[in-house]
């Protein structure tokens, strides 16, 4: 089979799918990653095909619009989302769809919006993939990064919502993207079910420092690290 793997982010997030591809490749299969331009070296220093997918967000912060984005000023961070961060977005979107050429399935980062759309239109099955637990509600603890400390059942679950609300701002730009380059329709169902069905997450750490809350479903996997 071919696995497209579609990562961004910082190398926190790229280099566990690196790992990935490794172990497709010693199973037997084709592996392409696709990730932004500055993990091509590294990539391909491990033995796996690259494809340029989207920008790179560490380099992003590091500009002046970036610097200027989290300052707070809201005029700063409207302006920067519309001139910057959307048509950053909308290429990626564009190089996922190029990468994604050939696939028999896709694995990819909650970050890169374009994974589940592809599969729609691939027809091929899709898999997230995520180095900590945050895509995956529970009321155990509450999502990473998000508070410090548990808030309770009820409120645990609810930290997730919001993190998943963070591709809101970007939905309209994909259903345009869906239309002119799938030649889809708006998407029916949620982003995180396919055909009907909740769409596997693999967590690649250790069931040891995170054990496996009781309240996850059976599509919620951990897998253990993945290390390049």
């Amino acid at each position: 089979m071919k696995f497209v793997i579609l990562a961004t982010g910082t190398r926190g997030d790229v280099q566990p799918f690196v790992a990935l591809a490794q172990g497709l490749i010693v199973a037997g299969h084709e592996a392409v990653l696709a990730a932004p331009g500055s993990f091509e070296p590294f990539v391909r220093s491990h033995g796996v095909s690259f494809a340029p997918m989207g920008t790179d967000y560490a380099a992003l912060l590091e500009s002046a619009e970036g610097k200027a984005a989290l300052s707070g000023n809201p005029v700063q961070v409207v302006r920067i989302l519309r001139q910057t961060v959307f048509p950053m977005m909308r290429r990626m979107l564009d190089d996922a769809w190029e990468a994604a050429q050939g696939a028999n399935a896709l694995i990819y980062h909650p970050k890169v919006l374009a994974g589940v759309h592809l599969a729609e239109r691939l027809g091929v099955p899709c898999f997230i993939g995520t180095p900590v637990p945050v895509v995956v509600p529970t009321a155990a603890f509450p999502a990473p990064a998000f508070v410090g400390r548990s808030l309770g059942g009820p409120l645990n679950r609810l930290t997730y919502a919001a993190v998943r609300s963070g591709s809101r701002p970007f939905r309209g730009m994909v259903t345009e993207w869906r239309r002119t380059r799938l030649g889809l329709g708006p998407r029916r169902e949620s982003e995180y079910t396919h055909g009907g069905r909740p769409i596997p997450v693999l967590h690649a750490f250790s069931p040891h420092v995170v054990p496996p809350p009781a309240d996850w479903p059976p599509e919620a996997i951990v897998t253990g690290y993945w290390e390049a």
